[in-house]
């Protein structure tokens, strides 16, 4: 029997089969029996016969017969090449399955017995189980499901249903019960109970796969970068991925799995369904709404003429149903709104919160774990600078004309060709359909081809970004640079809003229940920008009609009222703004500081970053401080200047008047303060002085005795210490004309300085005045001393003899506050709302560009963004998803009850001081509207523009609300500026 059983292996498996060891093996596994000495002759006698060595026998501890032999052949071990055999023959049997390591694979998960949905997992290995004999796979995955074992290698547990999905054994369960975080998990599963995902497909492929999530357009990363990301999230599932709850759409299984093969986070599954189901209910509301209005009904009407108006004869008629029933209309409106934007919003939050997670993960993994091991690096280099084997570089090779007409010919005939080939084998399958019913076969075949392809484009459209988002974190922490196709870049960076949410973080306790994160609130800006854009969008709409529809007016004598002085009076204001800009760069730029700037002026004092050795600095070691940091102050004195002071400030201040100019004799010269910023490009500070509470001051003048106004502390009091250093400096030049020049807080501060010294309001209060009056009595006696034989350089009214002026420091002085009344006037640029409306400083000037931020902040209009962001952020689904149309309507409603409120309470809001004017980029001709507005204008129709469609009162959110604030833009404005009129020839000679 043995030799028997022999002979048959060896026909089986050949000569060379390792007949030794296959006797050891049932020498130890052999019967019951327990004969040794029959066992010890049995296998001498089966190796005689198969010519094997005795010195190989081994010692036979049981009985062995043939049926053992048999019986033993599918767990024989092959102690000499360290594996096993049988295992071996079996696995050659059943060939492997088509995975790798790295692939991503799902399985049919079955609700009561129904295939629902799918799970998806990421393959760690391939191997074939020696003891069942079958092939497994090492997977990865994450769900909120908790594994019983954690290793589950143990298949016994395990049954495989019909339909090739996992079921479980009752009271061997590996799975506890769900929890509401999920967790990455790592086990063993039989390999026939997977499918592979297809990445790279074709749009042919998407379409023809009805099944979502099993068919993707997008590229995958080497498995190199795939396995290194799978353990990295089994090294840091916790802090990173149980942070959020496990979710159908935004954190589930698919998402982690599509991340670790692309660097993309997102649920392929609900992405197809989501952006299947708006295709398909665009289609059926648009079906509907056709239908509606095609359907003709019949209905009874009056008879035309005397017979239906007097008599009451009636005809029918045929009219369209939704002429005859109106309330279908909005039925079908809400019907397409419901059914097409809630998917629609659905897949919008969807993609954002599938960004957010993808940058946190990219950013934690290149910039931590990556850096550990190069060979990722290596491996995604070399995959995507491979680029003309990925096709990332076209290479274009020119061709004659002729040759390529040719070769467009024959690829357009070809293609035709191919057409009708494809069409009559469909005809002769039966395919489609013919006869009458061939016309609608073949349009429902296209709509469903177009539906399918709908959804493909929404997932074109949502993981396009896969193939450079983890390019651009390798290049922010490895200073690896890739290059998209075609070589264009592109910026979608929300820098303005997030700067402005790292600002509004300290406005929301982190210590509640539901914190509000800074990612949180710079989605909310942008959603809430929305609505602000719209009313942008309505300006430049009217804006160009108006353009288009009317004509340039053409003024040639500016010498007259109405329309052509407001318009000579903006064109000298933008004059005096360029004239500003450059003084303002000579001080935040000081080695901008030329001698064509200061031609035909002397430097009275110049407290900037790079001193003059010529400036007469009478006052050393004293600076003016705004919210702790030093204020950068140039002072100049221009004694050729013969123009207006005050209101009548102006160089070309002849355009504004119909009669000659007729200045006051006694204004002699002008005196140039300018003033720098401290905070210059520091926003974050800036704002943060911004967001002080108003300060309430009590006017010495006005109708109403005792009346307030407000102020805005910090620059209040940093005139206020303006005036009290250039006090020496503004008695000594008493008859000039006084201009104070700033840029964004120094405009505020040169408002108010100028304010101030007009006697508008007063001056801050001093803690001890003694000492101040000491002081600038000293300070005067200082400059008297000082002084001797610079006398010429005074006005006239000025040079009086020396006993004269030693005399001034006996005399009672003039209050500092209204010192400069009626000579005193100001020029700023961006500045902030830092005095109430109830004080009509109409000898400050105001520029306003585009969206500038710092114009429209106060702590009124901070609150009030606030509020827009918690109703946002903490609302319900309807705010979240439709709050930029409530967002919009609320901010008409504040704004209209605002400008219908006019004066009422005006006293205690900030707003620009005196004339202020708003630059307005235009898409048409790219040129600037100007418009006058301000405390000026109330009421009006500009005062209605400005409050609901320009938004002075309230924080503009957009991209360009910081970098319209800069000097640069402001000058790039002003050259844009179009007015209303072009001077003729004899007004440029009225000019010179």
């Amino acid at each position: 029997m043995v030799d028997e059983s022999a002979s048959s292996f060896s026909a089986l498996f050949g000569e060379d089969f390792p007949m030794s060891l296959l006797h050891e093996d049932i020498c130890r596994h052999s019967s019951e029996d327990g004969d040794r000495s029959h066992a010890e002759e049995e296998c001498t006698d089966f190796f005689a016969n198969n010519n094997e060595d005795s010195a190989s026998q081994g010692y036979c501890e049981w009985d062995c017969t043939s049926s053992k032999i048999e019986d033993r052949m599918d767990s024989f071990v092959d102690e000499t090449e360290g594996g096993t055999l049988a295992t071996s023959l079996s696995a050659h049997s059943h060939p492997p399955p088509p995975f790798a390591p790295g692939d991503h694979v799902y399985q049919w998960c079955r609700v009561a017995g129904i295939p629902a949905f799918h799970h998806h997992a990421i393959v760690v290995q391939v191997y074939w189980d020696t003891s069942d004999c079958v092939w497994m796979l090492h997977v990865s995955d994450f769900s909120n499901i908790s594994l019983y074992d954690a290793t589950a290698a143990s298949v016994g547990r395990r049954q495989q249903n019909g339909s090739g999905s996992t079921s479980f054994t009752s009271g061997s369960n590996p799975f506890l019960r769900n929890k509401k975080p999920g967790s990455w998990r790592s086990y063993a599963s039989l390999a026939s109970q997977w499918q592979k995902v297809i990445y790279n497909a074709t749009f042919w492929q998407q379409v023809s796969n009805l099944s979502a999530g099993t068919c993707t357009c997008i590229d995958c990363d080497p498995p190199v970068v795939v396995q290194a990301r799978v353990q990295f999230l089994q090294l840091n599932s916790a802090p990173l991925l149980a942070s959020k709850p496990y979710h159908w759409l935004y954190n589930n299984c698919e998402a982690a799995a599509v991340w670790c093969k692309t660097g993309k986070w997102c649920t392929l599954q609900a992405l197809h369904f989501l952006t299947t189901a708006v295709a398909g209910q665009a289609q059926s509301t648009a079906f509907l709404a056709g239908t509606a209005a095609a359907t003709q009904v019949t209905v009874i009407a009056p008879a035309p003429g005397i017979w239906g108006s007097w008599f009451g004869v009636t005809t029918t008629t045929q009219l369209p149903l939704l002429v005859s029933q109106p309330y279908f209309i909005p039925v079908l409106v809400a019907y397409g709104l419901i059914t097409v934007g809630v998917p629609t919003i659905m897949i919008h939050n969807a993609k954002k919160e599938w960004h957010n997670i993808t940058m946190s993960l990219n950013d934690i993994f290149w910039s931590d774990y990556a850096l550990q091991r190069p060979e990722v690096f290596v491996e995604y280099i070399k995959l995507y600078y491979n680029q003309e084997e990925r096709g990332h570089i076209k290479t274009v090779t020119r061709t004659p004309r002729k040759t390529e007409a040719k070769n467009k010919e024959k690829k357009t005939k070809t293609e035709s060709i191919k057409t009708a080939a494809f069409w009559r084998r469909r005809n002769n399958k039966g395919g489609l359909p013919g006869g009458s019913q061939k016309g609608i076969s073949l349009v429902l075949y296209v709509l469903l081809v177009l539906q399918l392809s709908l959804s493909v484009v929404g997932e074109v459209w949502i993981l396009e970004s896969c193939r450079y988002t983890s390019r651009a974190s390798t290049k922010a922490h490895f200073g690896v640079t890739f290059f998209p196709r075609g070589g264009a870049t592109s910026s979608k960076s929300d820098t303005s809003y997030q700067l402005l949410a790292k600002f509004l973080e300290g406005k929301f306790p982190m210590e509640t229940d539901s914190p509000v994160s800074q990612v949180d609130m710079a989605n909310a800006l942008v959603t809430l920008s929305l609505s602000q854009q719209t009313f942008k969008s309505f300006d430049g709409v009217a804006h160009e009609a108006y353009q288009r529809t009317h004509t340039t007016d053409d003024i040639g004598d500016t010498s007259v009222s109405g329309r052509a002085q407001r318009s000579a009076s903006r064109l000298a204001s933008v004059a005096e703004a360029f004239h500003a800009c450059e003084l303002i760069e000579a001080v935040q730029s000081p080695f901008l500081l030329s001698n064509e700037v200061l031609a035909q002026k002397d430097v009275v004092l110049n407290m900037t970053a790079s001193e003059d050795s010529n400036s007469k600095n009478f006052i050393l070691n004293s600076t003016v401080t705004l919210a702790g940091r030093t204020m950068p102050i140039l002072v100049l004195y221009e004694p050729s200047y013969n123009g207006g002071a005050g209101l009548d400030h102006s160089t070309m201040i002849s355009l504004t008047s119909s009669q000659a100019p007729q200045y006051d004799s006694s204004v002699k010269g002008r005196l140039l303060i300018v003033l720098g910023d401290p905070y210059n490009g520091d926003w974050l500070d800036t704002l943060r002085i911004l967001d002080e509470k108003p300060q309430l001051i009590r006017l010495s003048s006005g109708l109403v005795t005792n009346e307030v106004a407000s102020v805005q502390p910090s620059l209040y009091q940093t005139a206020g210490q303006l005036l009290t250093l250039l006090e020496p400096h503004l008695r000594y030049y008493n008859s000039s004309a006084i201009h104070f020049v700033g840029h964004s807080l120094a405009g505020g501060v040169a408002s108010l300085a100028a304010t101030m010294l007009d006697g508008s309001i007063g001056m801050p209060k001093l803690s001890t005045k003694d000492k101040g009056k000491k002081r600038r009595k000293r300070s005067l006696k200082a400059i008297i001393e000082q002084s001797d034989g610079e006398f010429s350089s005074l006005p006239d009214n000025a040079s009086g003899n020396t006993t004269q002026l030693h005399e001034v420091e006996a005399n009672s002085l003039e209050a500092l506050s209204g010192l400069g009344r009626g000579r005193s006037s100001a020029l700023s640029l961006g500045s902030p709302p830092c005095l109430s409306s109830n004080v009509l400083a109409a000898f400050c000037t105001s520029f306003i560009y585009g969206d500038d931020i710092v114009s429209r902040t106060t702590q009124d209009s901070i609150n009030k963004l606030v509020g827009r962001i918690e109703e946002k952020v903490h609302g319900g689904f309807i705010t979240k998803n439709l709050g930029w149309v409530t967002d919009t309507f609320s901010l008409a409603v504040s704004s209209l009850q605002s400008h219908g409120h006019g004066s009422e309470g005006e006293e205690e809001k900030l707003s620009i001081p005196g004339r202020a004017y708003l630059l307005r980029p235009r898409r048409l001709a790219n040129v600037c509207s100007i418009h006058e507005v301000g405390n000026l204008k109330k009421g009006g129709r500009e005062a209605l523009r400005e409050a609901l469609l320009w938004q002075l009162h309230d924080v503009l959110l957009s991209k360009s609300m910081w970098k319209h604030h800069d000097l640069e833009s402001y000058i790039q404005g002003l050259q844009k500026v179009q007015l209303r009129s072009v001077l003729e020839q004899d007004s440029l000679e009225q000019l010179e």
